[in-house]
Parts: C-alpha cells; structure tokens; sequence
C-alpha cells in the first residue's frame, strides 16, 4: 500500500486519505466516446462544490473551507431512519495530521431535536450507548465514528431520513474551530457493508 504525506508532514497509509485522483470509465452506450464519472465520484465533486461555497457564505463564523480546515473528515454517512422522532447515527472518520491534539466538542445539525456525542460502553453484558462530552483526536491519528463505537446521535429527526438524502452537519473542533459538512443517508444495509 502506498503511503502518502500531506503538506504538513503527516504520514499515513489508509487509503482514504491518500490524494484522490479522479478516475474516469467508461460510458455503457457504445456509441458515445464520451466518458463519465461514476456516481460516487460525480457526488464527491458535487459535495466539494457545496462545502466551498458554503464556506464562503459562512459570515463571522469562524468556519474554515473544508479544502482549508486542518482535520481531514471523510466517509460521513448516516443511517436511514423511517419515521419523524426516531433517532439515528452519523459516522465518518477524522484525521488529525498536526502534531497537536484536538476534541471535537460540538455536532450540530437542524433535522433533529438534539445532537449528542456518544459511544457503546458494555454494561452487565449489554452494549448500550452513553453520551460523551467530547471526543478526543490525537495528533498523527485517524480516529473512527463507526456503529458499535464513538458516532454522533441525532435524536428525534424532525422527519424520516431516506437512502439517497444528504443532511448538513456542523462540527466544532477545540483546536481547528467549526467545519460544515454534507452527509448522504444511507439504507441499514448498505451502511453495514460500507
């Protein structure tokens, strides 16, 4: 596996947060020599627009363009919820290349009532999920919001979050301040093979 630095000196080997390189394939109409993008990359690029643009309608708020915040946040998604009140995670992964350490304090975002941080802890051979008040990110480390972990719960979504949806998030950091992101639902299923 190939291992990348970034400008600031970080070093890694997890592929996602080598350099994307954007790749293109080939159009099933055989009659079209153009090419396309794939869907994931078409949204990726579609997704990098929104995040710069809405960085600079940002105002006084002291939010960094994604290109340009000193944490590297990949892989958001969100868990599909079917009804208005029921609750549900988002997860993604959070880079931390500065040789400094830096806890994500606050998660906020409009279609839930409340946004918490928190993690599965084992209690009398029960996983069961506890609010934490911050989420520490190490210098040099990736740290991963995943299912059965550390996530941010959004509790009583004002309406049901479908497969295919995007909902915005804003993230404060102690260190690198507030980032904005878009994060795409997804279906149960598909989320567990992700």
């Amino acid at each position: 596996m190939r291992s990348s630095v970034t400008a600031n000196g970080f070093r890694h080997n997890d592929p996602r947060f080598l350099p994307s390189q954007v790749r293109f394939r080939k159009s099933r109409n055989r009659r079209s020599q153009m090419r396309q993008l794939s869907r994931t990359e078409l949204i990726a690029v579609l997704l990098a627009v929104l995040l710069g643009v809405s960085g600079a309608f940002a105002g006084g708020r002291r939010e960094a363009p994604a290109e340009d915040f000193p944490l590297q946040i990949v892989g958001a998604w969100a868990r599909e919820v079917g009804s208005s009140g029921g609750n549900t995670g988002v997860y993604l992964s959070i880079g931390n290349p500065s040789q400094n350490s830096d806890r994500l304090l606050v998660a906020d975002t409009d279609v839930a009532r409340a946004t918490e941080l928190h993690t599965h802890i084992m209690d009398g051979g029960m996983a069961r999920m506890r609010q934490v008040p911050e989420i520490v990110i190490p210098p040099n480390e990736i740290v991963e919001l995943a299912p059965g972990g550390l996530h941010v719960m959004l509790i009583g979504v004002e309406s049901p979050l479908r497969r295919g949806a995007v909902i915005d998030l804003t993230l404060t950091f102690e260190v690198a301040g507030t980032v904005s992101i878009v994060v795409p639902v997804r279906a149960a299923a598909e989320a567990m093979g992700h």
